[in-house]
């Protein structure tokens, strides 16, 4: 009985030596995500994938090692627990669940290009600060606005502004960078009536909202986000002030 303790704990310390990582390893690439088609179905390490939990798929990585997610494209952190296999298309390295895909805003545009870092295993599994590199000094900081984007550059009639008033809508989607950005509203526009571009601060840096609607009330956007979330999956309200 003893020898084959032994036998066991001899064969996971090769385990773990051979196939595991250590807490700050990292990786880049495109994350993808998977939900509806799959809920309810045996995982690789054969737990029933649920879409509603913080869960994702790697094709190395051990079953159970816990990692952060920072999305490079809406500055969002998500901590997930592998318990899955894949994503198999070229250039993706990890498919989150659709639950964790929503907490860094890629449910509009189905994927991220994201850095994945181990964490420790007790690190709490949900949406996290995301992980910034500080290269200024702590001072006190200067005061940022958003930028002022001149319409002119869009092909479509669709202007950026912050709303600083208190005034309801249904973000669709979220960009950093302007040139990503204009194929997605140039369609949204031709199937939407009123396209709001809404800009806020994320780290420091201009982050474009693409918007449904400008409502007093938040029960009037919350009937808008209900008539198109089939077409825009992943949707939400938002208080364009904040």
């Amino acid at each position: 009985m003893i020898r084959k303790l032994l036998l066991l704990l001899f064969i996971t310390t090769i385990h773990v030596t051979l196939y595991g990582q250590k807490i700050g390893w990292h990786q880049t690439g495109e994350a993808s995500y998977y939900g509806k088609k799959f809920h309810g179905k045996h995982t690789a390490n054969g737990e029933r994938f649920s879409m509603w939990k913080y869960t994702a798929a790697h094709k190395k990585l051990p079953f159970n090692t816990v990692v952060r997610v920072d999305s490079d494209i809406s500055k969002q952190s998500v901590v997930v627990r592998i318990n899955d296999r894949g994503p198999y298309a070229h250039g993706r390295i990890i498919d989150l669940s659709k639950m964790a895909a929503s907490k860094i805003d890629m449910l509009a545009g189905g994927h991220h290009k994201v850095t994945i870092t181990i964490v420790p295993p007790s690190t709490p599994l949900g949406p996290t600060s995301h992980k910034t590199t500080r290269t200024s000094s702590p001072n006190i900081p200067k005061a940022i606005t958003p930028k002022k984007v001149n319409k002119n550059i869009f092909k479509v009639n669709c202007s950026v502004e912050h709303i600083t008033k208190v005034y309801y809508g249904v973000q669709i989607c979220g960009f950093e960078n302007i040139t990503n950005m204009l194929p997605f509203i140039e369609k949204a526009k031709k199937e939407s009536q009123q396209i709001y571009v809404d800009t806020t601060l994320r780290d420091g840096k201009t982050f474009y909202r693409i918007c449904l609607g400008k409502f007093n009330s938040r029960y009037e956007a919350e009937k808008l986000k209900n008539k198109v979330r089939r077409k825009y999956k992943g949707c939400f309200v938002i208080n364009y002030s904040n």
